[in-house]
């Protein structure tokens, strides 16, 4: 039987290969992008172990005003599955091969990311690591341009919109409760880490903590309860306020039309759920975390 299993695996193989042989990614010497015919997979086979590699490109468009650009991007993909102790282990690759307009914010970046999946959305290039039964979903978040790490969250994330544009501001919260990369050191009495950032780059980060270990046993490590508020008759909250749409804004605005907004996390501890809610304001693009309010005698909140 175990035969059997080893030819049709070879016969998958080859077969694989025979139709993808060829492909190419093609750029026209006009400046505009042709791809074809341009992904390709290979499995390999060995005692305990398939090996997946993948290639696959993505078409990126800027489409704000200032950074108005198209290009390509590279993504390869390694899966590692070891038979044995069931168990995979996946590695991507992101390397941007082209772009139409060569502005300043463009770099040469080469990022390698524990992600299962990436997608081009937004503006941004989104990373995914999947969850499992004990944990939740993380991504990874990517301007495509430089590359720069604009956050990461767990879960969802929130975000103020402007209609008829790209242009975001993002509010990411990454839990402990996800699959931590090895290289990852572990913060004493860390519930979470709290993003705030545009589609061009990370504006803050923040760590919230428990404030003693005793505390911090009995809260929950899942994402929190995250709702948006505002009080400017101009701007709409929607999707039950996880997002909220700056209706009388365009792609010329300034800091200060990013205020007047609160977010609103409600953490849950104790054998019985208690709650604990946090309020911080926007003001002015920033997170105003002087003006914020919540029990410091269970969390404390410190930038990054």
């Amino acid at each position: 039987m175990k035969y059997i299993f080893y030819i049709l695996c070879v016969t998958i193989f080859f077969v694989s290969c025979k139709r993808n042989q060829g492909s190419s990614l093609i750029i026209a010497p006009d400046s505009n992008t042709i791809v074809a015919d341009s992904s390709y997979s290979k499995v390999y086979i060995a005692a305990n172990e398939l090996k997946k590699e993948s290639v696959d490109f993505l078409q990126i468009e800027y489409p704000f005003i200032k950074e108005k650009n198209t290009g390509v991007v590279k993504v390869s993909k390694k899966s590692f599955i070891n038979t044995a102790q069931n168990s995979t282990k996946t590695e991507m690759q992101i390397e941007p091969i082209y772009f139409k307009n060569k502005t300043a914010s463009i770099e040469k970046y080469n990022i390698i990311v524990d992600a299962d999946a990436l997608e081009y959305r937004d503006a941004c290039l989104f990373a995914k690591k999947n969850g499992t039964d004990t944990t939740e979903d993380f991504y990874y978040v990517y301007n495509p341009l430089s590359g720069e790490e604009l956050f990461t969250y767990t879960n969802d994330y929130f975000d103020l919109v402007i209609p008829n544009s790209k242009v975001r501001r993002f509010i990411g919260f990454t839990s402990t409760k996800r699959v931590l990369a090895s290289e990852e050191k572990t913060i004493k009495n860390l519930i979470g880490h709290l993003f705030y950032a545009s589609n061009f780059k990370q504006i803050q980060e923040f760590e919230i903590t428990a404030k003693d270990e005793t505390i911090f046993k009995t809260f929950s490590l899942y994402t929190p309860k995250i709702l948006l508020k505002t009080t400017n008759a101009n701007y709409s909250l929607i999707d039950e306020g996880r997002r909220l749409a700056l209706m009388n804004l365009t792609e010329e605005n300034n800091a200060s039309d990013f205020s007047n907004i609160q977010l609103e996390i409600t953490f849950y501890y104790g054998d019985d759920a208690k709650e604990s809610i946090c309020i911080i304001p926007i003001k002015d693009d920033k997170l105003d975390i002087s003006k914020s309010v919540y029990d410091k005698n269970l969390i404390q909140i410190n930038t990054k």
